[in-house]
């Protein structure tokens, strides 16, 4: 069984692990448990069909973000292709989805038909006693991208954000790196799959021959569902949005049984240093990490982990750059301020997007 380091790209990662230990359970989604053997057998198979349909370099395909493990082969599939993936959210309205699978140039879907009618063509994730076909995954540059996500539109028109393979492998890195793993990583899905931080739920257990554990939606906001599939599935790796903080430090403290978790990964919005306080002293062994970044630069561009508060009610630091970005903060000429001076945040390095696609403007003035 592999535990530390991943040897390039998400689909090689992949490949390795499921090599390394065929037997191994890759995907938990509901009843249904998916071994490794299985899981490489189905992405082959969808990837072969992919080619067949004109997906190759970096060819967008759209994936229906069911919560279950066709999402799983829909995404790597689409690599292994020599494609990129694209969530598209089924509960979206249609004519949402169709306007931005447009934008983003997507034709080919993964899915059911009806959840995805506006795409040219849309195959469905390998039936359990069909025939399958083993082509080998296609060779692919370290750039080649991973996905592209739709950014919330809250400032405007969503933006498309295109992210590299290397990137990504970079980021999960980085991770193990400020929170090294201990034993087989075991990791929750809780997010939506339009949602960047779904990718480091998904790959971060699936490149190191370790197992996600798909929840239904709505988990992340039900403290005691949530610390009860946590237990179930022997969870070590979680992230717990801002929000849930609070509920599940008290269904901690009001049920008092043990959990597996030794890694927790929380952030996008501003914590008081006595909500991470609160849950430190309830989970001692456990390491919590802040995150902070946008989309355009891999889910996140810093880590802090939380060492203990020093005020209580300040907001919990951001951190440093994760391994390979450079963060900075600057005045209005770009240049870096003093210290305590307040300037605006600029990342560069590994995890920065290519930009916005298709919108050479907007990139150009963002990045």
């Amino acid at each position: 069984m592999r535990q530390h380091g991943r040897p390039g790209l998400l689909v090689e990662s992949f490949v390795a692990s499921a090599t390394a230990d065929p037997e191994a359970v890759a995907v938990v989604a509901g009843d249904r448990r998916t071994r490794y053997r299985e899981l490489l057998a189905d992405v082959l198979d969808l990837a072969a069909r992919l080619r067949d349909h004109g997906v190759g370099a970096e060819t967008p395909v759209g994936v229906s973000a069911v919560r279950d493990a066709g999402f799983v082969v829909g995404a790597l599939a689409a690599l292994a292709a020599g494609g990129c993936y694209v969530p598209l959210d089924p509960t979206h309205p249609a004519d949402r989805l169709a306007a931005l699978a447009r934008r983003a140039g997507v034709r080919v879907g993964v899915g059911a038909a009806s959840a995805l009618p506006f795409l040219d063509v849309v195959l469905p994730p390998p039936t359990p006693d069909g025939p399958r076909r083993a082509d080998p995954p296609r060779v692919m540059a370290a750039d080649a991208l991973a996905y592209q996500l739709f950014t919330s539109g809250s400032s405007g028109e969503p933006k498309i954000v295109p992210i590299e393979q290397r990137s990504v492998s970079a980021l999960l890195d980085g991770f193990d790196t400020v929170a090294p793993p201990v034993g087989r990583t075991v990791s929750l899905s809780v997010c939506p799959f339009s949602f960047d931080v779904s990718v480091w739920e998904l790959f971060l257990p699936l490149t190191v021959g370790g197992t996600v554990v798909i929840a239904d939606t709505g988990v992340g906001g039900d403290p005691e569902a949530l610390l009860r599939l946590i237990r179930e599935h022997g969870i070590t790796t979680v992230y717990l949005p801002p929000f849930s903080l609070g509920p599940v430090a008290d269904e901690l403290a009001a049920d008092g049984a043990p959990l597996p978790v030794h890694r927790i990964l929380t952030g996008v919005e501003p914590i008081p240093q006595r909500t991470l306080q609160r849950l430190a002293d309830l989970l001692p062994a456990a390491v919590i990490v802040n995150g902070y970044g946008p989309t355009e630069v891999t889910i996140c561009a810093t880590f802090h982990v939380f060492g203990g508060a020093d005020d209580p009610d300040r907001r919990t630091p951001i951190g440093l750059p994760v391994p390979g970005w450079e963060v900075k903060v600057v005045d209005g000429e770009r240049e870096p301020v003093p210290v305590g001076v307040v300037g605006e945040i600029v990342v560069s390095g590994a995890g920065l997007a290519r930009g916005y696609l298709n919108d050479d403007h907007l990139t150009t003035q963002r990045f």
